[in-house]
């Protein structure tokens, strides 16, 4: 019985190797597959991000709106900023205030700075 089971333990080491020997080749070829998935992934990715750049709709950004009147008309955005930033919103922003009224509207507050101003309705 305890030669049968030696037997048996030998028997079963020797087809656990062979089959080693035979996985080791499939593992490798399935490491070369992952690795070329792996490219193919990160070339779509650039190819939809691009795709994505050149389908999206024409726009002027916001910066550029900015620069144009600043150099083109002459507008001195400092001197606005200067003018928007008053005592009293400088006060509104140190008390909490999302917001505060100047000059018909209100200028948005989130924080320290002024997001944007609304005219009143």
């Amino acid at each position: 019985m305890l030669s049968e089971l030696r037997a048996t333990v030998d028997d079963l080491d020797t087809r656990l190797a062979a089959l080693a020997d035979v996985a080791k080749p499939v593992r490798e070829q399935l490491g070369s597959i992952d690795r070329q998935a792996s490219k193919l992934r990160a070339e779509r990715e650039t190819a939809a991000k691009r795709l994505a750049e050149m389908s999206a709709k024409p726009r002027v950004s916001d910066h550029a709106v900015i620069r144009y009147l600043e150099r083109k008309y002459g507008f001195d955005f400092e001197h606005i900023r200067a003018e928007l930033l008053t005592d009293a919103v400088r006060a509104a922003m140190d008390a909490g205030a999302d917001g505060v009224r100047v000059n018909g509207g209100v200028l948005k507050i989130k924080g320290r700075p002024v997001t944007t101003y609304v005219e009143a309705r």
